[in-house]
């Protein structure tokens, strides 16, 4: 008899005993209840160092996708950048070393947050000091958050950025994740993120906590902060040196399409050569140094089942 194996991964069930403020333990769910009481189940651990994350760091869907049918803990990109950084080794690090020698103006574009999914605020402040050291002009770009973090957190991240910006070191432009971080060629998006960082258009001459209150009064909360570039800052110039700091690589792919893809057609922009290098590998496609390259992992479920002659369909969805 030819049996199917179903693998199913339900985003956002967890366990607990106590029923207060537990949604999925109230729901009606015959289908759930019946597995539970007549199958057997184990509970596992999806975040920390049960997941290669940091303790007390929570986990998220790439995290699960990547250790689901692994049978190791896999250390995550998180883990591996902050180590670098707080080693040292990122100073050896060959593919950034290589790519600040192209100029003394350095872009820094990423997400500000410690939420830990998608970036982490050390990995853009180490690696603004790093350039700084090395006698480079850093402009930073800051992708407000508000969806792994708190929705009106933007300025406490901000003064921690503020705090290390002198004559070297400045705040370039800041604007939501909804726009620059879009994932689902929502070009319109993207395109208001492209304008303030490489053309620095619209700008203003708020201060960046002065912006961020104006928006807050028109309810437009950090997720969803209308791109913006602030006085000083004139736009990238031809040869500038671009690190995408993003380690996670789904929401930092468009933009980085848009800023360096010679071909890139999705919306009209002039094509500035820039010298672009990503945290890690953001797309197969994509021609441009990566600080910290992807390790496959080997031996996992879907290789073994293949290398047994058995067939397997995988399908997922962008949307949650």
């Amino acid at each position: 008899m030819n049996k199917k194996t179903i693998l199913i991964i339900t985003d956002g069930i967890g366990c607990k005993p106590d029923s207060t403020c537990n949604a999925f333990k109230d729901a009606t769910k015959p289908t759930y209840d019946k597995l539970f009481e007549e199958t057997p189940r184990a509970l596992i651990s999806t975040h920390g160092l049960s997941v290669g994350l940091p303790v007390g760091q929570m986990g998220n869907s790439e995290v699960g996708h990547m250790t689901i049918g692994s049978g190791r803990i896999l250390y995550q990109d998180l883990v591996k950048v902050s180590l670098a950084l707080e080693d040292g080794s990122i100073e050896e690090n060959g593919a950034l070393t290589a790519t600040l020698e192209k100029s003394d103006s350095v872009h820094l574009v990423g997400l500000l947050s410690d939420g830990g999914v998608h970036s982490h605020i050390e990995h853009t402040i180490g690696l603004a000091k790093l350039a700084s050291r090395r006698g480079k002009k850093v402009f930073l770009h800051l992708i407000t958050d508000g969806r792994d973090v708190s929705p009106t957190s933007a300025k406490t991240y901000v003064a921690q950025i503020e705090a290390i910006c002198d004559e070297t070191i400045s705040i370039a432009t800041v604007g939501g994740r909804f726009y620059t971080m879009d994932r689902d060629n929502r070009w319109e998006r993207v395109e208001k993120g492209y304008n303030a960082i490489a053309t620095a258009t619209p700008s203003t001459e708020l201060s960046v906590e002065q912006y961020i209150d104006e928006s807050y009064a028109k309810n437009e909360l950090d997720e969803f902060l209308e791109p913006m570039a602030f006085s000083g800052y004139g736009g990238m110039k031809e040869g500038d040196v671009v690190i995408m700091t993003n380690f996670r690589s789904d929401r930092a792919r468009e933009i980085t399409a848009a800023l360096g893809n010679k071909t890139f057609t999705s919306f009209e922009r002039t094509y500035n050569p820039l010298h672009i290098a990503t945290m890690t590998q953001y797309d197969a496609s994509f021609d441009y140094p990566i600080l910290f390259p992807k390790v496959a992992p080997e031996n996992t479920l879907a290789e073994v089942i293949s290398n047994a002659g058995l067939k397997q369909l995988h399908t997922a969805e962008t949307e949650k």
